[in-house]
């Protein structure tokens, strides 16, 4: 499944293309470039946290989603 930004009639979002995949865990994940973003624990509803797989070593980089599709997307990663 790829997911996509969102846009309306006032804005256009354009958010790098992602891929939504299951971890070797079977636990779901996506997949931008080179970077992967599991599912944040605290996350309930439609509205979903990502983080950067690399978040134990202090990565910042994180996005959400709604409906998977891309709503915001923090493209700060320190590796």
């Amino acid at each position: 499944m790829v997911l996509k930004g969102f846009s309306n009639s006032h804005h256009d979002f354009r958010f790098p293309e992602a891929v939504f995949l299951t971890s070797r865990f079977g636990n779901p994940v996506i997949q931008i470039g080179n970077y992967r973003f599991s599912k944040w624990s605290g996350s309930t509803g439609a509205k979903t946290r990502w983080i950067c797989i690399k978040d134990h070593k202090g990565c910042r980089a994180k996005l959400w989603t709604y409906d998977e599709v891309i709503i915001k997307y923090h493209d700060n990663h320190n590796h």
